[in-house]
């Protein structure tokens, strides 16, 4: 029975107290935020957010996503299950001409390559929400490497 070893878990205070260090982050068009979520097997431990919001709803990216994204490993995060709004956030450049993402990007004449998007699902494609240049990417990304971690 050693090989199924129970993970540490961190207490719930702790890690409210390290989420309130992180400043919000004000943009244009969106507010970002550090939080918690409900996450693993039955909802029973805690994963680190951003939470963005916009006119249009509210997202959650998983501390994870935003870093993979932001080393530009992954073109598109994905915003969390149980956010209230689904949203992808998608850089301009290196998405797949096959998708979706891509159809809403090219729609739109002239967009930067080195910005973002954030998208949302609208009748059977995606729409641009939030268009995001290189400057907000780096304040952005900044703000993202401090969130804290367990």
């Amino acid at each position: 029975m050693a090989w199924f070893g129970r993970k540490e878990t961190v207490d719930p205070e702790r890690i409210q107290r390290d989420l309130a260090l992180v400043p919000q982050l004000d943009g244009p068009g969106f507010v970002l935020r550090a939080t918690s979520a409900p996450a693993g097997f039955k909802l029973r431990s805690l994963a680190i957010v951003a939470e963005i919001k916009i006119e249009m709803g509210t997202g959650w990216f998983h501390r994870d996503d935003l870093q993979r994204f932001f080393e530009r490993k992954n073109s598109i995060a994905e915003s969390w299950n149980g956010s209230d709004t689904e949203l992808f956030l998608c850089m301009v450049s290196g998405v797949a001409k096959s998708s979706m993402a891509y159809e809403a990007i090219s729609a739109q004449a002239g967009l930067p390559a080195d910005s973002a998007v954030l998208l949302r699902p609208a009748n059977d494609s995606l729409e641009i929400v939030l268009l995001l240049d290189a400057m907000q990417l780096q304040r952005i990304s900044v703000w993202a490497q401090n969130l804290p971690t367990f």
